[in-house]
C-alpha cells in the first residue's frame, strides 16, 4: 500500500484546521500479510487581520494568531499524533526516532512561539525559506519531541502521551503587511521522524510538504 495523504477542514470557524493522515509504508508483495502501522496527526490555528488607519488601502494588520494541535481534525485524524494499527495489525509497542514537527507561515509574520502544552520544545526558526517553489517566502519554525520515544500503538481516539500542543504566539502587530500575505488561504505543516514496532514493522514518514487550509477572518 503506498503512502497517502488526506485532508479535511474542521469547522468554518477554524482558520485553518486539517489533518495529515499518513498511510502504511510500500512493502514488498511477499510481506503483504505482515502486520502495518500508519501515523495519523492533526494541526490547527487561527488568524485575524483588520484594517488600520496607518496602513495603506491594500495593507493589513494581524490582531490574533493561533497553532494548537490539541484537537482531532475532522473527527477522525488524532490530537496530536497517533500510531494506529492498519487492517486489523495488533497493537503493540512503537520506538520513535527523531520525530519533531514544522510548521510554515508567511514570512515576517510570527516573532517567535511558545509551546505552553504538550512534550515539544519551543521551536526554533528558520526565516525567508523558498520551500515549494511557489514564489513566497516562508519561515520555518521546528518542534523537536522532547517526550518518550517509546510508547503504545493505538486507535486514533487515543493520541500518542503528551503529543497533542497549545502554544502561545507572538505575531508582528506593527508591520502593514500586504493583502496577499491573508489571501494565500494556506500553510504549510509535516511531521517528520520514523517509527518500528516490536513485531517488525519501520517506517520513515514521508518529507514532502502538506498544504493546509488557511482561512482568514
Amino acid at each position: 500500500m503506498s503512502p497517502s495523504f488526506t485532508r479535511r477542514s474542521l469547522t468554518k470557524g477554524a482558520a485553518w484546521a486539517a489533518p495529515i493522515v499518513v498511510a502504511s509504508a510500500s512493502i514488498p508483495a511477499y510481506a503483504a500479510s505482515r502486520p502495518r502501522y500508519s501515523i495519523s496527526a492533526s494541526w490547527f490555528g487561527r488568524l485575524i487581520f483588520s484594517q488600520s488607519a496607518r496602513c495603506a488601502a491594500d495593507q493589513r494588520l494581524v490582531t490574533d494568531m493561533g497553532l494548537w494541535t490539541n484537537q482531532r481534525a475532522g473527527g477522525t485524524a488524532a490530537a496530536g499524533f497517533a500510531v494506529p494499527p492498519v487492517n486489523g495489525a495488533p497493537q503493540t509497542t512503537v520506538t520513535l526516532s527523531n520525530f519533531r514537527q514544522q510548521i510554515a507561515l508567511p514570512a515576517g509574520l510570527v516573532s517567535s512561539i511558545v509551546v505552553t502544552s504538550g512534550s515539544w520544545a519551543n521551536p526554533t526558526v528558520v526565516r525567508n525559506q523558498n520551500i515549494n517553489g511557489d514564489g513566497y517566502l516562508w519561515d520555518v519554525f521546528t518542534f523537536n519531541w522532547i517526550g518518550s520515544n517509546i510508547g503504545q500503538s493505538s486507535d486514533r481516539s487515543v493520541p500518542w502521551p503528551d503529543s497533542p500542543m497549545t502554544t502561545s504566539i507572538r505575531w508582528n502587530n506593527t508591520t502593514c503587511f500586504n493583502q496577499d500575505v491573508f489571501y494565500r488561504r494556506y500553510f504549510w505543516t509535516r511531521l517528520l521522524g520514523s517509527y518500528t514496532t516490536a513485531n517488525g514493522f519501520s517506517y520513515t514518514i514521508p518529507t514532502g510538504w502538506l498544504q493546509t487550509p488557511l482561512a482568514s477572518a
